[in-house]
């Protein structure tokens, strides 16, 4: 018979022999409101916040011309880019295959989207982040694969921070 303490010694070597990684993954085609620096880390501050301790690696992908628009913004926030060509869904069939390699090194790799695409429901995404008025437009097939959809009210904070208070 095993002993407990033998059980639990080998729960942990396994646990530290698995990297344990979240994805992020932003399709910055979809974008229709050019999300600001604050907006963005918002967007990445819920996803990181639902990530339990994993390692974040967050890609974000786009034709060149949304790229070179975003290059400033993703290089601050340490956002890895990736440029794809103008063809319809180029950058969401770049990242579901990354995110499909991703998950073949390592099956524990928790996926999170922030795109409304339904090109993304194939990867069973554990986490969908999203602004809030984005709401009506997640394609049903995004959500009902998903495992949690958050909205983040982003805009709210972005009127504030466009406005002082008068005294």
């Amino acid at each position: 018979m095993r002993s407990d303490a033998a059980d639990l010694s080998e729960i942990l070597a396994v646990g530290t022999k698995t990297k344990r990684d979240a994805l992020v993954l932003i399709d910055l085609d979809n974008v229709q409101i050019p999300p600001s620096r604050r907006q963005l880390r918002a967007l990445i501050g819920t996803a990181r916040s639902r990530c339990n301790g994993r390692e974040l690696r967050v890609v974000a992908a786009g034709n060149a011309q949304t790229c070179a628009k975003f290059a400033d913004l993703c290089r601050d926030l340490g956002i890895e880019l990736m440029r794809c060509s103008r063809r319809p869904n180029a950058a969401d069939r770049a990242l579901v295959a990354l995110a499909g390699e991703a998950v073949a090194a390592n099956p524990r790799t928790k996926v999170i989207v922030v795109s409304a695409d339904a090109m993304f429901a194939r990867l069973k995404p554990a986490l969908v982040v999203l602004p809030a008025w984005q709401r009506e437009m997640v394609a049903a097939a995004l959500t009902a694969a998903a495992d949690q959809i958050v909205l983040v009210d982003i805009r709210r904070s972005a009127h504030r921070a466009g406005r002082r208070r008068r005294r």
